[in-house]
């Protein structure tokens, strides 16, 4: 039984990357804008606001598809990709991601993320 819900949090680790990555290019895609991790978390969760009805992401396919995962599980999937630098940080442009080149291995490998058990990717503090 732990192999299957382990092979499920690997599974889910998998599509939540992807998801993540898809989004940031949609998202580019249609407007043209670099989006902050906070902005893709809301497209995937489909939250609304009025940045979200201003460019019509409402409409993209990649809308509300992430609402299996919480935010610091999300969160932490970007900081995975950020480390392996399969999404760069537009400074000039409110810290906006784009799609790197290594971020094509990520789309179209089975390679499992591994997170912290509850998603957020801290460690616990030390207390010394």
């Amino acid at each position: 039984m732990r192999q299957l819900s382990c092979l499920r949090e690997k599974l889910g680790c998998l599509y939540g990357r992807k998801k993540f990555l898809s989004t940031v290019w949609r998202s580019y895609e249609k407007s043209k804008l670099y989006l902050n991790a906070a902005q893709v978390i809301e497209i995937l969760h489909g939250i609304e606001t009025p940045f979200i009805w201003q460019h019509d992401f409402q409409e993209l396919s990649t809308w509300k598809i992430g609402t299996e995962f919480s935010e610091s599980q999300l969160r932490a999937v970007y900081r995975y990709l950020l480390l392996k630098e399969a999404v760069g940080v537009e400074f000039s442009s409110y810290n906006g991601l784009f799609l790197t080149d290594k971020s094509r291995r990520f789309l179209s490998s089975l390679a499992p993320v591994f997170l912290s058990e509850h998603g957020s990717g801290q460690r616990k503090s030390r207390n010394y």
